[in-house]
C-alpha cells in the first residue's frame, strides 16, 4: 500500500509545471500538517520529484515513530543534507 501511495504522489507531482512544483516544495518547507514538522528548505531545494516523494514519506513515517535520528541519517546518506 505504501508503494501505491508513493506512485500516486509521484504521478501527481509529474503533472505539476515547474513553477507549480517549485511552489509545492515551498509549501512543504513552510507548512506543519498533523504535527509533522516541515521538511527543511535545504533538503527540498536540491530534490527532484521522486526525491520529494521519498522525503515526504520518510518524514511522516519516521517522525510518527519518534525516530528523527534515522531520518537525519537517511538524508545524509542520500546527500540531501551535509553531514554535521
Amino acid at each position: 500500500q505504501i508503494q501505491r501511495c508513493d506512485e500516486l504522489k509521484s504521478d501527481i507531482l509529474d503533472d505539476l509545471t515547474e513553477e507549480e512544483f517549485k511552489r509545492f516544495k515551498w509549501y512543504l518547507g513552510k507548512t506543519t500538517v498533523d504535527n509533522i514538522v516541515p521538511i527543511k528548505v535545504m533538503e527540498l531545494s536540491k530534490a527532484e520529484r521522486e526525491e520529494v516523494v521519498d522525503l515526504m514519506v520518510h518524514k511522516v513515517l519516521l517522525q510518527k515513530i519518534s525516530r528523527n535520528d534515522l531520518l537525519q541519517g537517511l538524508l545524509q546518506h542520500q546527500n540531501l543534507q551535509p553531514s554535521v
